[in-house]
């Protein structure tokens, strides 16, 4: 099947559709030509979705025959332009619907040649969900326009996250933000941790091209990641051990659902989606009763990432090229003999690509501050520090190549007192 659609490969879309806000597409453009592989069922798109329903594990779709011509076939992948791609194992008629089996199809079950590229800057308000660990939540807003805010406890932990956009330049790609985990002990907190300040998201430019059935390039660059945060530690009189927790995975998902062109913005056949994230990990523990840490510093950064595939081969880059620490305030106290080490840490944002629901690559800008107290000598420490990782996987684009986490940058500032070695 052949079928003509306009591609942009040089144009600017700020999806900022709920403020009514239009960008000015670049003259520059070319004609792309999607040739679809003869397994490819491609649906017409309508204002109602044939999938009627979809299991918990996301692999049993329930669609109408009406939207076929015939019953699909195991290796056969349908694409619902911009809602759904998805490869068939089986087949069973129920009724007036199609019980389907499926698995996670790659571009190249459906595309046999074409090339897709597009740079997107996200705009906060334009959001389609809240997820956490990848399934909807709901999303509450504040008191103000487009305020999100998100509160949930998970093990006597009691977590906030505030995102409030910011107009500045034109567009709405900056936001404040705060995170907060509060601990309580006896109906009063005795652990509080907090993030906050500001943030831009970035200029992501992405080009895929599909030839021949495979792979041939795939480069994908987000291009000022930038903002300040501000972090504090408070622990007092916690039980003694040692706990750990890494919290659910926590996103806003903007659709990519149109492209660019001069003539206007189409509809991307693809569904495809970028996820800004936030993860939070803590570390505390105490040896004993009637101790305290406190820490405070600043971060300020403007980060860039980039993945380039071609010839086979992947490479990957992730820069800092402005960042400052500044601000560290750190202290501990406590009876003699007793320690304490806490360690707060949060990844945002966290900026993924996502193909058909499937993760292609990552990029994330992570912060972690600590205070800690030693005896045998007294020692008072602290240290907050940044780093930029990101990882990848060419799964979804029909390429075996995985990249595990890869830490790009990392800076680190330390303080510590006389008694440390």
């Amino acid at each position: 099947m052949r079928i003509n659609i306009l591609f942009v490969t040089v144009a600017t879309l700020f999806l900022v559709l709920s403020c009514n806000k239009k960008s000015d597409p670049s003259p520059d453009s070319d004609n792309a030509e999607f040739v679809y592989t003869p397994e490819a069922i491609i649906l017409e798109k309508s204002e109602v979705d044939p999938v009627q329903d979809i299991s918990s594990d996301g692999k049993t779709y329930v669609m109408s025959k009406d939207v076929f011509k015939n019953q699909p076939k195991n290796g056969e992948t349908f694409l619902v332009p911009g809602l759904h791609m998805r490869k068939v194992v089986s087949a069973k008629s129920v009724g007036s619907n199609y019980e389907l089996i499926t698995e996670d199809a790659a571009l190249t079950d459906i595309i046999k040649d074409g090339t897709l590229s597009y740079e997107i800057t996200p705009a906060w308000g334009t959001e389609e969900a809240l997820l956490v660990d990848g399934k909807k939540a709901k999303k509450v807003y504040g008191n103000k326009d487009n305020v999100i805010e998100y509160v949930f406890s998970a093990k006597g932990v009691d977590y906030k996250i505030n995102i409030e956009p910011i107009l500045s330049g034109g567009t709405i790609s900056t936001c404040k933000f705060k995170m907060q985990m509060v601990k309580k002990s006896g109906g009063a907190p005795n652990v509080s941790l907090v993030g906050e300040g500001t943030m831009t998201l970035p200029k992501q430019n992405t080009n895929i091209t599909i030839k021949d059935g495979s792979l041939e390039s795939f480069n994908s660059t987000n291009k000022g990641i930038s903002g300040t945060i501000n972090l504090s530690i408070y622990a007092a009189d916690g039980e003694p051990g040692e706990t750990t927790e890494v919290l659910p995975n926590i996103a806003l998902t903007f659709p990519i659902r149109y492209l660019p062109t001069p003539y206007g913005p189409i509809p991307n056949p693809i569904p495809m989606s970028i996820e800004v994230g936030v993860n939070f990990v803590t570390s505390i523990s105490f040896s004993g009763n009637l101790s305290s840490a406190t820490a405070k510093s600043t971060v300020t950064f403007d980060a860039d990432n980039g993945f380039d595939f071609s010839g086979g081969n992947m490479n990957t880059t992730g820069t800092l090229n402005n960042e400052q620490i500044t601000g560290g305030q750190f202290d501990s106290a406590g009876l003699i003999g007793s320690e304490l080490d806490v360690q707060f840490g949060i990844a945002f944002p966290r900026i993924a690509l996502k193909v058909a629901d499937q993760e292609l690559a990552y990029v994330h800008v992570g912060f972690t501050t600590g205070s800690k107290l030693q005896w045998g000598p007294i020692c008072k420490s602290g240290y907050t520090k940044i780093v930029v990782e990101g990882g990848y996987g060419l799964k979804v684009l029909g390429s075996t190549l995985f990249g595990q986490k890869t830490t790009f940058v990392e800076r680190k500032k330390e303080a510590k007192g006389e008694g440390c070695s």
